[in-house]
């Protein structure tokens, strides 16, 4: 599947061979850092037409447009 790496046993091993992992917890913005920090995460995004959220009566938390 394209766009799609797993964080598997296999991709760890490939980065524990370059000596890049860090052995203490995350810090990704300190100037002390020691390596990289492995993890996932995931996301959605629902889009939906404002006419069809008002007749829901669905609150709006963001709006998308487009300048002209």
């Amino acid at each position: 599947m394209p766009g799609v790496d797993s964080l598997s046993k296999y991709t760890v091993n490939g980065f524990n061979a370059l000596m890049i992992l860090a052995g203490e917890p995350c810090r990704p913005f300190d100037l002390e850092r020691k390596g990289l920090n492995l993890g996932e995460g995931a996301a959605f995004l629902v889009l939906e037409r404002e006419e069809d959220a008002a007749e829901k009566n669905i609150r709006r938390s963001e709006r998308i447009w487009q300048q002209q």
